[in-house]
């Protein structure tokens, strides 16, 4: 998985010698679960920052090359009235390095799709309320996932993007191990917001 990260690194300079490309900023939140850890709903709201470059293949279709930070994980905390208690939040750290295809379609509109290659930065979990503890059991390294979304123009400069990411492998196996067919552990969920700056064209 590094050759894959120095791959990447190698393809981004490489692009950035191109005639036609773009490059910028992006800042925003990611809503995420953990499909698999016996909670649900997108309640874990961590952030995302970043740099881009993009390559302008043909009229219409691009291919797009991000490095960001973005925080993953859950949050998950209930009770009722028979004193039925519990609580969970995980906390993701990764580096991220989408690569994406994009598409334009009209004037302002650009929908996009690929892989995503992550790297675990850290991990922690709370799973009582009195504070985080490292990941038990631990989560894998590295990710790979898939993105896809869509970009609006709002102005020349700045675009406003909506993506959902999901992992293809899991991020760690099920505490007690158990495997159903194609449930092989914990997975990343995304729902992505952010806007993007191009500064350089």
């Amino acid at each position: 998985m590094k050759n894959i990260f120095i791959i990447l690194l190698i393809i981004t300079v490489s692009f950035t010698q191109a005639q036609n490309f773009e490059a910028g900023l992006l800042l925003g939140g990611a809503f995420t679960q953990i499909d698999g850890d016996a909670s649900s709903g997108y309640n874990r709201i961590g952030p995302q920052v970043g740099a881009f470059v993009k390559v302008d293949l043909q009229r219409e279709l691009d291919v797009i090359i991000e490095m960001k930070y973005i925080q993953k994980g859950a949050s998950n905390i209930w009770s009722s009235n028979n004193s039925n208690y519990g609580y969970y939040v995980a906390r993701l750290n990764y580096i991220e390095v989408p690569v994406m295809g994009t598409y334009k379609f009209g004037k302002k509109l650009y929908v996009n799709a690929g892989l995503t290659f992550g790297y675990l930065i850290s991990a922690i979990e709370d799973k009582d309320g009195y504070g985080f503890l490292p990941a038990d059991p631990v989560f894998h390294s590295y990710e790979i996932g898939i993105i896809a979304g869509a970009s609006y123009e709002l102005t020349s400069k700045i675009l406003a993007n909506l993506s959902a990411g999901y992992s293809v492998l899991p991020i760690r196996p099920h505490p007690g191990g158990q495997v159903r067919y194609f449930d092989r552990g914990q997975y990343n969920n995304t729902i992505q917001l952010s806007l993007i700056y191009k500064f350089f064209k």
